[in-house]
C-alpha cells in the first residue's frame, strides 16, 4: 500500500466514524473497525441516513445491500476504496421523460391490492389502508397556490399516480391532471365536533385503485387566518414514515417558491418508483429469497407474524370487527430518567432500549420465554429511494427468546441482536409473511387475527415545516381506526438542555380502558428505568403495576 493509499484509507475511516457518531448520536464514543452498526443500536432507517451521508460526503454511490451484510467500519472503509462514481454504475431510480407504460408491483403491493379489492364497497377504508397527517396553519393561505404545488409534487412522485391492473400484478402511471387532489371545506362558525367529524371522514374515506390518484389534501377553513390542512394517502403507495416527511418537505418547497415568485423550488432530481420496481424485479435473487424465508420461518416458529398482545387481568378482548376509533395519550418521562437514557444512548439507541422495555413487559405479563413485537423497517434499498414517496417501509417482527433467570441487561443484549438480525433479513415484507403463515387472514379484508402491539421512535425538533411564511404545526388526528396498540417514544428538542422524552400510546377505545393504558405506560417507563439503571436485576423481578394488579405507583430504581 502506497503512502497515498494509506492516507486515503485514514481519511475514509475518519469520515465513516464521524458519520456513525452523527447518525447514532455517539458523540465522544470510541468506535473501532470491528464495531457493528446494528449492535451499536442502528436500525434500517438510520442505515439509510448513514448511507445517504456517506454518498454525499465521499462522492460515491453505494447502496444499502452493499453494506447490510457486513455493516462494520472496516468493511465500509474497504468498500469505499473499491467504489467511485467512475468505477460503478449502480441501480438508479431516477426518472426520465418517458416512464414505462406498465411495471411489476412490489410483492407487498400485490397483496395490499388484493385485500383492498376484496373489501365490501362501503366507501370506508379498512384497517392499515390509509395514512394521514394534519397541520394547523395560522395566517393567509392561498388554496389555488396549494393546488398547483400539490400537482408539482405529484408530478415528481409517480407512486401516488399508479393505476392497478385488473389482475392486481402490475401498475401504470396516470397522467397529471386526471383527478383534482385538493379540496376546500368551509367550517367557519362551526363547532369543534364538526371539525373532528369532517377530518375523520377524510381519513377513513377509501381510495380507488383505478383512479390514478392515491393521495388527497383537504384545506379546512376555520377562520380568515386559520386553517387545518390534512394529507391522506393510501398505504398501497405510501409508507407512514419517510414518505410523509418527503412529501411535506417537497410541498413546502414548492409552495414557498410559488408565493415568492421563484421559478421553481430547489429540489433534487425527480425519481421514478416505476423504474425502481422494474429494477427490483430484474435483480431478483432466488437464493437470497430462500435464505430470507428460511430465517423467518424459524424465527417465527411458535409466535407467528402477528405476536398477540394481552393486558393481564383485563376483560375479554372484543372482536376486531368492533374497532371504531382510537385515542392517543402521552406521558412525560421523569427528567432524571431522561438523563440516564441519554447516557445509555452512547452505546445503543433509544429504539433498541424501547424494544428491550417491551420485551421485559411481555416476559413479565405472560411468563413466556419467546416474545415478539412489530416495528417499522425503512427497507429503502436502492440509490435514490430515500428521496421517493413509496410503500418501502413495512413492519418487521422483533423476537427474543428470554432464558430463565435472565437479567435486564441480557434482555437489552437480546433486543440489540434481534434488531440487527431482523434488519439484515428485512427483504421479505410483513404482508408476505402474513400471506404465507396466515393465509386465511391474508385473503380477507379484515385486520389481523389478534390484537398486537407495535413500537417506534419519533424525533421532534422545535422547528416545523413552512408553507410560504406560515408554520405548519402538526395537529393530532382524533378517532383514527386502530384495532391494535401502538407504543412509541418521542424525543423532543435538539440540544442536551432541551431534550425531553415522552412515552406515547394510541389504542382502540373498544378494547382497553383508560386505567389499563395508564398502568401500561407506567410499566413501560419502569422498564426503561431498569434498563438504564439496574441491568443486573433479574427480568422476572422487575416490579410492574399490571403484574402486581394493585394500581399502585410504578416501581422506582434508586
Amino acid at each position: 500500500m502506497t503512502s497515498t493509499d494509506l492516507s486515503t484509507r485514514v481519511r475514509n475511516r475518519e469520515a465513516v466514524i464521524e458519520i456513525w457518531r452523527t447518525v447514532l448520536d455517539l458523540d465522544g464514543s470510541e468506535i473501532s473497525d470491528e464495531d457493528h452498526f446494528f449492535r451499536l443500536g442502528g436500525h434500517s432507517l438510520l442505515m439509510i441516513r448513514m448511507i445517504h451521508l456517506l454518498n454525499e460526503a465521499m462522492g460515491v454511490e453505494i447502496e444499502v445491500q452493499d453494506v447490510s451484510s457486513q455493516p462494520t467500519v472496516g468493511a465500509i472503509v474497504e468498500l469505499l476504496e473499491r467504489t467511485s462514481r467512475s468505477e460503478r454504475t449502480p441501480a438508479s431510480v431516477e426518472g426520465t421523460p418517458t416512464d414505462p407504460p406498465f411495471f411489476p408491483l412490489l410483492p407487498a403491493q400485490v397483496l395490499r391490492a388484493a385485500k383492498i379489492r376484496s373489501r365490501p364497497s362501503t366507501g370506508q377504508a379498512g384497517p392499515h389502508e390509509n395514512y394521514a397527517a394534519a397541520f394547523r396553519l395560522h395566517g393567509h393561505f392561498d388554496s389555488e397556490v396549494l393546488r398547483k404545488a400539490v400537482w408539482r409534487v405529484l408530478e415528481r412522485h409517480d407512486a401516488l399516480r399508479v393505476r392497478v391492473s385488473p389482475d392486481g400484478l402490475s401498475g401504470s402511471v396516470a397522467a397529471i391532471g386526471t383527478v383534482d387532489p385538493v379540496s376546500e371545506v368551509n367550517l367557519r362558525h362551526r363547532d369543534i365536533l364538526d371539525l373532528l367529524l369532517a377530518i375523520r371522514g377524510e381519513v377513513l374515506r377509501a381510495f380507488d385503485l383505478d383512479s390514478g390518484l392515491l393521495l388527497r389534501t383537504t384545506l379546512f377553513r376555520l377562520s380568515s387566518d386559520e386553517s387545518i390542512l390534512t394529507i391522506v394517502a393510501s398505504s398501497f403507495a405510501w409508507d407512514g414514515w419517510a414518505s410523509r416527511e418527503i412529501f411535506v418537505r417537497d410541498l413546502s418547497a414548492e409552495y414557498a417558491a410559488m408565493v415568492s415568485d421563484d421559478h421553481r423550488a430547489d429540489l433534487a432530481a425527480p425519481s421514478s418508483f416505476a423504474r425502481y420496481c422494474i429494477e427490483r424485479a430484474h435483480r431478483h435473487d432466488p437464493a437470497r429469497e430462500a435464505e430470507l424465508w428460511s430465517y423467518w420461518l424459524e424465527v417465527l416458529r411458535g409466535i407467528g407474524p402477528v405476536p398477540e398482545f394481552r393486558v393481564p387481568g383485563s376483560a375479554p378482548v372484543p372482536p376486531i370487527s368492533d374497532s371504531r376509533a382510537s385515542a392517543r395519550i402521552f406521558r412525560k418521562v421523569a427528567p432524571d430518567v431522561v438523563q440516564d437514557l441519554r447516557r445509555a444512548e452512547r452505546s445503543t439507541t433509544l429504539f433498541t432500549i424501547g424494544i428491550a422495555a417491551i420485551f421485559l413487559l411481555l416476559h413479565q405479563y405472560y411468563g413466556d420465554g419467546k416474545v415478539g413485537v412489530l416495528a417499522p423497517s425503512g427497507n429503502r434499498t436502492a440509490r435514490g429511494s430515500e428521496q421517493i414517496v413509496g410503500p418501502f417501509a413495512h413492519f418487521i417482527v422483533l423476537v427474543a427468546e428470554i432464558p430463565p433467570g435472565a437479567t435486564v441487561g441480557t434482555v437489552l443484549r437480546l433486543a440489540q441482536e434481534s434488531t440487527a438480525e431482523a434488519q439484515r433479513h428485512a427483504g421479505i415484507s410483513h404482508e408476505e409473511l402474513v400471506a404465507r403463515l396466515l393465509p386465511d387472514v391474508s385473503a380477507g379484508a379484515d385486520g389481523w387475527p389478534v390484537r398486537t402491539a407495535t413500537f417506534a421512535v419519533e424525533f421532534e425538533s422545535r422547528s416545523t415545516p413552512l408553507l410560504g411564511n406560515l408554520q405548519a404545526i402538526p395537529e393530532p388526528i382524533a378517532g383514527q381506526q386502530l384495532e391494535n396498540i401502538s407504543l412509541w417514544l418521542v424525543r423532543k428538542g435538539s440540544t442536551d438542555s432541551e431534550v425531553s422524552i415522552e412515552v406515547a400510546a394510541q389504542y382502540d377505545l373498544s378494547w382497553l380502558q383508560p386505567n389499563e393504558i395508564e398502568d401500561l405506560m407506567a410499566d413501560f417507563e419502569t422498564a426503561l428505568e431498569y434498563l438504564v439503571r439496574a441491568p443486573d436485576v433479574k427480568a422476572s423481578e422487575v416490579s410492574l403495576r399490571l403484574v402486581r394488579g394493585d394500581g399502585g405507583a410504578a416501581g422506582r430504581v434508586d
